[in-house]
């Protein structure tokens, strides 16, 4: 393709814009409701996807071995990731939907705490540079999500849970017998 050919100016205008770096995304709190977070698409190339009590990040590069590689974009009128080359459609969980143009899901990438799980104030940060494969049985390794359900809860949940649990597994007081 040349330089004057459209469709190598549409594909320069649909490429990645991945950061190999890693970047914090802020608090685990601020991703409670399920949906699609498209706020660092553009300047890091990834969507965080809060679902099943779980935070992921999906690199927004298409999938395809059919073009180089372009962003995909999240359409929330009808829930899907569509690549603007390709047409390849993707779940909103990464994997591919109906008849796609690419056999393989999006990738995941690393999401972490940035310091202790259980601090309030710790924050997650994303490595876009560090990628799983749902093909390769990639997608349950510890790094490829971030569970939300236990981070989310406020100190005084997790405390009235511990209290709960605590009681619940205390045993009553043997009774003594008079004699």
């Amino acid at each position: 393709m040349g330089c004057g050919d459209p469709q190598s100016a549409v594909a320069a205008t649909h490429r990645s814009k991945v950061s190999s770096g890693s970047f914090d995304i802020g608090l685990p709190d601020q991703y409670r409701r399920n949906g699609v977070y498209t706020k660092f698409a553009n300047s890091h190339g990834v969507y965080l996807v809060s679902a099943h009590r779980m935070l992921v990040a999906l690199a927004a590069e298409c999938t395809s071995d059919k073009h180089s590689t372009s962003v995909v974009r999240w359409e929330p009128e009808v829930g899907i990731f569509r690549c603007p080359i390709c047409s390849a459609k993707y779940t909103r969980d990464g994997l591919n939907r109906g008849t796609s143009q690419t056999s393989r899901p999006l990738e995941r990438c690393r999401i972490r705490a940035s310091g202790k799980i259980y601090d309030r104030d710790t924050t997650l940060v994303v490595d876009p540079g560090k990628r799983f494969r749902q093909e390769e049985q990639e997608w349950s390794k510890h790094t490829s999500f971030f569970p939300l359900e236990d981070i989310v809860r406020s100190r005084d949940e997790k405390e009235a849970i511990r209290l709960e649990n605590a009681r619940i597994m205390e045993k009553p007081p043997l009774l003594r017998h008079k004699d």
